[in-house]
């Protein structure tokens, strides 16, 4: 709203809002298109898991296994409107950035010795990764034009994908080397993609801006121009 009340009258040509658009595009969208790789790698994880010796180790008998996968959507369905309530009233990479901190953690976490606390896990990874897609879904309204939400949302939506391939080649490779290890190989698996979580929690921190008007990429004018994109026709 300061940068509203600042702004004064501009022109905006195609020639600027295509720069900004460029710019915009540089600076958010691989990194946006990896988080969602790795959440969703995130979610699969214990697919992997299941063939590296957890169903043994923590004796999934009948369909105790089954409830791997339910407790997880449990605890996203459970704080699915939560979450969107907190990025909506607090600063939304901030808060973005704490729920994939956390969901590392407890990735890391599903290193445990037996069956009850891996559900538990299973069910708190659902609850800190509810506030991902919500999330993307504002960061993109927030920095692109309507018609341009389309493109970039099925451009990040995509990348789960990516997030199979590269779950499945950190799995192999610790496959692999099980042998060379002192833990169980499905425990190092969670502990590695856990990591890689968290430190991209961090990276999320300091490079989103929670808005385009604190953008640290963008200067003052494509600031300005960034908040008249939505009524660019009308400002010629």
């Amino acid at each position: 709203m300061k940068l509203a009340a600042d702004q004064e009258s501009f022109e905006a040509t195609e020639e600027d809002m295509q720069k900004v658009l460029k710019k915009t595009d540089l600076y958010l969208m691989p990194l946006i298109c990896f988080l969602y790789a790795v959440q969703f790698m995130d979610k699969t994880s214990n697919s992997s898991a299941s063939i590296m010796g957890l169903k043994t180790d923590l004796d999934m008998t009948g369909d105790k296994y089954t409830w791997v996968g339910s407790s997880f959507y449990l605890g996203y369905l459970f704080f699915e409107f939560p979450a969107s309530v907190l990025l909506q009233k607090f600063p939304l990479a901030k808060v973005t950035s704490i729920f994939i901190v956390l969901w590392g953690t407890v990735l890391c976490l599903h290193a445990c010795p037996d069956y009850a606390g891996f559900i538990f896990l299973r069910t708190m990874l659902g609850v800190f990764e509810s506030a991902v897609t919500p999330a993307m879904m504002i960061i993109t309204s927030q920095w692109y034009k309507k018609e341009e939400q389309f493109t970039r949302t099925s451009i990040w939506f995509s990348f789960n994908g990516f997030g199979i391939i590269l779950g499945s080649a950190i799995a192999y490779g610790v496959l692999i080397h099980m042998d060379g290890f002192s833990l169980e190989g499905w425990k190092i698996n969670f502990i590695i993609i856990g990591l890689i979580t968290i430190l991209l929690g961090f990276v999320i921190y300091l490079h989103i801006p929670d808005s385009p008007a604190t953008a640290w990429f963008l200067t003052d004018k494509e600031k300005h121009l960034n908040l008249g994109v939505w009524c660019f026709g009308s400002c010629q």
